[in-house]
């Protein structure tokens, strides 16, 4: 003998499909708990196929052709604009060092004659 005893729970227990809260089972009887179903099985029963209306089913729309490759076609060797462009503003970008190295150097060059008086006036 099988029983079945809902202990209070929040959806309940359904024995083909009608709440209890308890139950003795027969071979056949189909138990559901939430989002499952149990089938009691015993000997020589038949159960019915039930339908999941929740299940996922895959039907192809169309038989598509498979995909035909491009042809390859040879393309132009051209410089890409990108690195013509860095490479350009590379160059633009030297001149500005170069001209602060050249106000750095000047400058270091004033301070050292202007120590150098200030020396020469002390001694």
């Amino acid at each position: 003998m099988l029983e079945v005893k809902d202990l209070a729970s929040a959806n309940g227990v359904l024995v083909n499909r009608q709440k209890v809260s308890t139950a003795v089972l027969q071979p056949g009887d189909q138990i559901q708990l939430g989002n499952t179903t149990l089938l009691v099985i015993g000997p020589k029963v038949s159960a019915p196929e039930v339908v999941d209306e929740d299940a996922t089913v895959f039907v192809r729309a169309a038989d598509l052709p498979a995909p035909q490759p491009k042809p390859a076609r040879p393309r132009p060797a051209t410089p890409n604009p990108l690195h013509v462009a860095a490479a350009t503003t590379t160059t633009a970008a030297e001149s500005p060092r170069r001209s602060n190295r050249l106000i750095w150097l000047v400058g270091a060059l004033a301070l050292a004659v202007v120590a150098g008086l200030a020396v020469q006036q002390l001694v």
